[in-house]
């Protein structure tokens, strides 16, 4: 066989491979113009979402999206997002995958503080917090103990003596340290002291923060459902004993 010949059969299987790719590009496409696109619909923010804001409906919104083209941990359910809480900012059309929601439930401090109150720990140990039995959801009074003092205005001197005084009434436990930590996780042994955090008003802290600091708390379970209060005038060692001391030069 001559060279002519020879590049004639080498242009010709070239020509044959060319049109065999070009025919199953086309048919190949055909069968893709022909397949049905499929679309699945997933919920995104409607609106910008601030951390730590409970979700309602009117926030969210569906679209539609290629099924092979969804984000993944996408969700798809409205019902699976609404009445949880937000980790962080979410941004208007975003997706909301399940690791950026925190439940109610979830024992994260901040979402458990009532409206208008403030979490204010205050140091217990195994006496005076009710013999360790206090756990969160209870609700408890604190009593505060001052010891005596004396001091000198205008040149008249006075005296106050130890008083008891119930402080606070009815607050709920937000936290007791011991059985509660960022990780969940539980001590071994509970310590000689640890934090019980309380829900008070910002003037109720101020009460709280300064018996701590002028005086003993000691915390008092009260039965579940029970709202009463009472007007206390504080007790001093007189109202328990009479006094019996003797004089002493």
């Amino acid at each position: 066989m001559n060279k002519f010949n020879k590049k004639i059969l080498l242009v010709a299987l070239i020509l044959s491979v060319i049109t065999a790719y070009l025919s199953l590009s086309y048919i190949k496409g055909i069968k893709n113009a022909n397949k049905k696109e499929e679309y699945i619909n997933i919920v995104v923010a409607k609106q910008d979402i601030l951390p730590r804001y409970k979700i309602t409906a009117e926030m969210l919104e569906e679209i539609k999206v290629l099924k092979e083209s969804h984000i993944v941990n996408s969700i798809q359910d409205e019902s699976k997002i609404i009445g949880k809480y937000s980790k962080g900012k979410i941004l208007k059309g975003e997706v909301i995958p399940k690791d950026r929601l925190i439940e109610e439930k979830d024992k994260d401090l901040s979402l458990r503080i009532p409206k208008g109150k403030r979490a204010i720990s205050v140091a217990i140990d195994e006496i005076s917090g009710v013999a360790d039995l206090i756990k969160p959801g209870d609700f408890v009074d604190v009593y505060v103990t001052v010891n005596k003092k004396d001091f000198k205005s205008s040149g008249i001197k006075m005296a106050y003596p130890p008083i008891t005084k119930l402080l606070l009434q009815d607050k709920l436990v937000l936290s007791v340290s011991k059985d509660m930590t960022r990780k969940e996780e539980k001590r071994k042994e509970v310590p000689m002291k640890y934090p019980v955090t309380l829900a008070v008003t910002p003037l109720e802290g101020e009460k709280l923060v300064h018996g701590e600091d002028i005086g003993r708390l000691k915390l008092s379970l009260r039965p579940i459902r029970e709202k009463d209060t009472f007007n206390t005038k504080g007790t001093i060692r007189e109202d328990i004993v009479p006094p019996k001391g003797k004089y002493i030069k």
